[in-house]
């Protein structure tokens, strides 16, 4: 391969961010009912292995996000890729500690494939790998590998919920020139973000790593299934190798690494969570260690007294709860009204219960009284449910609003 692919360009801000979820276990998923063979679980996804070794991928719930995805390989010589052959029955189960978190993993195979997916129990994320053997006696050279694909040969979706064809696609976000935002159908270099108006649901994919191949993901609604109309139905997440990479005999070429986000509620909070993957994945330092006792805190609609005897309380019950082990974070939430005698105040009284003070902020969520939501009001989509006064988002697929 001659050259090197052009490296990344990463623009992260670093923000703190604690999630806490109430996690209910629904049915399990399936694309073809009966057809399950193994299954991977996490807090707040699952992993369906049919016993084809193709996968289903949802939330606990029940609700599916990808149905019948697999990997492909395009051997040099060949007209097209080929969907790999996996087999179910042929998987194991192991331990994942990488750099991006522990968790379990799977492996599935059928002679010269292998299909590694790697997911992390407490986050929205799981990240997947091909990789090719050759068996024969032979030189091979292979054109792609393609670790994740929906749709043609097979059969399968991309589901945000109601309205899914009509998302909103940013594309090439981390190329030099300005983003592209699209519905329907994409390709973009690398990483892809998809933003679901109606349910709020969002997808962000791409890959952590750019070692042997140039990535691509390319999505589209095509020959979208009449009973249902509202789905995705084809993706690629392509590694191409320019000039074709010959495996010898025994040898194994491996894809890059692919994130996939499934379970994120904020597309700029995603975004920014694979841009920290993408850094801590190729050891690039720009994360510090969160302080170890902190206290943030969430005003709502409660008066500076009525805040602080609720701050009191919870101090005084996250101290005896962890009475020796102080390193755990006590989180609560805060909106501060520019009082700064108040936040004086707060600050005194936390710091003597021996906690560090210190503030947290969504800077992607507004309220829609706020003066630029009503003067930009197509900069901004709605959240769903959102049981606060910031019910608005920054629409990241939107040049404007960037």
């Amino acid at each position: 391969m001659t050259g090197k692919p052009y490296t990344y360009a990463l623009a992260i801000i670093v923000i703190q961010t604690v999630i806490a979820s109430a996690i209910s276990f629904g049915d399990a998923l399936m694309y073809r009912p009966g057809q399950e063979y193994r299954s991977l679980n996490s807090g707040s996804y699952e992993i369906g292995i049919q016993k084809n070794g193709r996968l289903d991928v949802g939330f606990s719930t029940g609700e599916p996000v990808f149905l019948n995805a697999f990997p492909m390989v395009w051997i040099d010589g060949e007209k097209e890729a080929k969907a790999a052959r996996l087999d179910g029955r042929l998987s194991n189960r192991f331990e994942v500690n990488d750099a991006m978190g522990r968790g379990q993993g799977m492996r599935i195979q059928y002679k010269q494939n292998l299909w590694t997916l790697n997911s992390y129990p407490t986050k929205p994320y799981l990240t997947v790998q091909s990789s090719y053997t050759n068996t024969s006696k032979k030189p091979v050279k292979i054109k792609q590998l393609i670790p994740w694909a929906i749709g043609e040969p097979k059969k399968g979706v991309i589901d945000l919920g109601e309205n899914s064809l009509n998302s909103l696609i940013l594309e090439n976000a981390l190329a030099n020139t300005p983003a592209k935002r699209t519905t329907r159908e994409s390709n973009s270099a690398n990483m892809i973000t998809v933003v679901n108006e109606a349910t709020g649901r969002n997808l962000v994919m791409g890959f952590l790593t750019q070692e042997q191949s140039y990535g691509s993901i390319d999505i589209a609604g095509r020959d979208v299934d009449e009973k249902e109309p509202h789905t995705l139905d084809y993706m690629r997440a392509t590694c191409t190798y320019d000039p074709p990479i010959t495996v010898q005999p025994g040898e194994t070429l491996f894809s890059e690494v692919l994130y996939l986000a499934i379970a994120e509620t904020e597309p700029l909070l995603a975004m920014e969570r694979y841009a920290k993957g993408v850094a801590v994945t190729n050891h690039i330092p720009v994360y510090e260690k969160t302080p170890p006792h902190t206290v943030w805190v969430n005003q709502g609609r409660s008066t500076a007294d009525e805040l602080a005897v609720r701050i009191d309380n919870t101090m005084a019950n996250f101290t005896k709860t962890f009475p020796i082990d102080k390193s755990k974070q006590l989180v609560l939430e805060l909106n501060l009204h520019n009082d700064t005698e108040f936040i004086r105040q707060l600050s005194d009284r936390v710091r003597q219960q021996g906690f560090q003070f210190g503030f947290v902020e969504n800077p992607f969520a507004f309220i829609s009284e706020s003066s630029l939501v009503k003067e930009h009001p197509d900069w901004f989509l709605s959240i769903p449910n959102s049981p606060g006064a910031s019910n608005r988002l920054i629409d990241v697929t939107n040049p404007a609003a960037q």
